[in-house]
This record gives C-alpha cells, sequence and structure tokens, in this order.
C-alpha cells in the first residue's frame, strides 16, 4: 500500500547547518513525520534551490496531485530576503502554500520566534540590519496570515504580539527526547536553562543573575 504524501519546507538550508541548534527541530519533525507513515516531499536547499522545488510542486497541484498537507517553518530571517544577497526577490514558498490550501491541502507553519520586535541591538551595524529586516518582518507575518491554515508557536501568548487571524495560532511547545537525569548533583540551587546568556546580538545579559544565584 502506498504511503500518503505530505510537503516538508523549512524556510532555511536547515541541513546546512546540521550541527547547529536550528537544524535539530527540522530534523526531529521530519523524522516524526517519517514515522507517523508519511512519504515527506521536501521544499529543501538554499534559497534559489527551494523556490525551484516549490514551482515544480505547484505545477503537481495544479495537475492534480494531493499531498495530505503541508508543513512548514520560518526562519529569523525574513524568507523575501532570504537569499545569500540579502535582497527581497520573489518567493514562491507562500504561493506553494496558499496553492494547496486552495485546493483543499491542509497547511500548517511553525513561527519560530517574535525576537525582531523587542531586540535592541547595540551595534551601529547590527541596529542597520534590524532597521532593514522590520518591513519584510511585517510583510511575512502578512503572507504567512494569508497563505496558512494555522499558525503554530512555542506559545499561544506568543501570538498576542503579531497580527494572525482570530482562531489561527496553536501552540506547539518545544519537545525533547528521554534522557536519563543524573543523580547525586552537588548541593546548591539547580536549573537548566536553554539559550544565550550574554548581550552579544542584543540579548539581555545574564550572566549577573547566574552569579546571583
Amino acid at each position: 500500500m502506498r504511503r500518503p504524501q505530505m510537503i516538508f519546507n523549512i524556510h532555511f538550508d536547515y541541513k546546512a547547518y546540521s550541527g547547529s541548534a536550528s537544524s535539530l527541530r527540522p530534523n526531529e519533525m521530519k523524522k516524526a513525520f517519517e514515522k507517523a507513515g508519511y512519504d515527506v516531499v521536501e521544499v529543501e536547499g538554499n534559497w534559489s534551490q527551494r523556490q525551484s522545488n516549490a514551482k515544480k510542486l505547484m505545477r503537481m497541484i495544479k495537475e492534480g496531485w494531493r499531498p495530505k498537507f503541508l508543513y512548514a517553518e520560518s526562519s529569523t530571517t525574513p524568507h523575501q530576503v532570504g537569499s545569500k544577497w540579502r535582497i527581497p526577490m520573489k518567493s514562491y514558498e507562500t504561493k506553494l502554500a496558499r496553492l494547496a490550501s486552495k485546493h483543499g491541502i491542509g497547511t500548517a507553519l511553525f513561527y519560530r520566534d517574535v525576537y525582531w520586535k523587542f531586540s535592541q541591538p547595540k551595534g551601529l551595524k547590527e541596529q542597520l540590519i534590524q532597521m532593514y529586516y522590520k518591513p519584510f518582518h511585517e510583510l511575512e507575518v502578512k503572507l504567512y496570515r494569508k497563505s496558512f491554515d494555522r499558525i503554530y508557536m512555542p506559545s499561544l501568548a506568543m501570538g498576542n504580539f503579531l497580527s494572525f487571524n482570530e482562531g489561527q495560532v496553536h501552540a506547539l511547545p518545544p519537545g525533547g527526547t528521554q534522557e536519563e537525569i543524573l543523580e547525586n548533583l552537588e548541593d546548591g540551587v539547580k536549573f537548566i536553562y536553554v539559550g544565550g546568556i550574554t548581550s552579544k546580538g542584543g540579548m539581555y545579559d545574564l550572566t549577573s543573575v547566574f552569579k546571583k544565584l
């Protein structure tokens, strides 16, 4: 019996960063879909390769191909300027999602974070980059709102900061694998923190907080 098919579209070349945290979620999600019995059809590669793949799948949908659903994930860089030149270029990835939804194929996107709305970079270069990216982030939200049936976020609270449609946002919290818990840890405060702890890139400097703890 033929396995059902689904479209898997990550809006950055996650395979080029196999050793980074950014690639972890896409890799695990792909494995989960395959484990669930789906034949995963990827829109993958660098920006140009993904546009070519997206156009190919659009032609297939117009010709009658009907995968079960489309799952996508956003990048921290707006996908309209996602090429290596970082200049605005026509993207077919949201067009693919819109076409799929039009033909009754369910579409969902995991929106990674809303850090761009609150970051306060210190360096002039970082400030200029933020000023350049911000209107594209805002445009991207509008495109995603029109293109996807569901928008997943790490928490529902994140949806309060973006202008998605009512009922469009759903929570998809971080996952993980089961690991053995270490015992006989030293006395004192015990906690796990995942993320950056310095002010590099405009983040809050948390080193002083950890020292006090």
